[in-house]
């Protein structure tokens, strides 16, 4: 699992605040702005309890 603290899209500096569950690959903590982009297509978006929200 990955650091919650950090997105884990590649170049995004911001805070993870939302776990995404995909079925076809691992989990992945990214911030709310990617995981607009992620909620599709099979995705279940998760919005961690501890998140700061931006």
């Amino acid at each position: 699992m990955s650091d919650i603290r950090t997105c884990t899209e590649d170049g995004c500096q911001r805070s993870g605040s939302v776990r995404c569950h995909i079925s076809w690959a691992d989990e992945h903590v990214v911030c709310t702005a990617h995981a607009r982009t992620r909620s599709t297509g099979g995705v279940v978006a998760e919005p961690l309890a501890d998140a700061e929200w931006e």
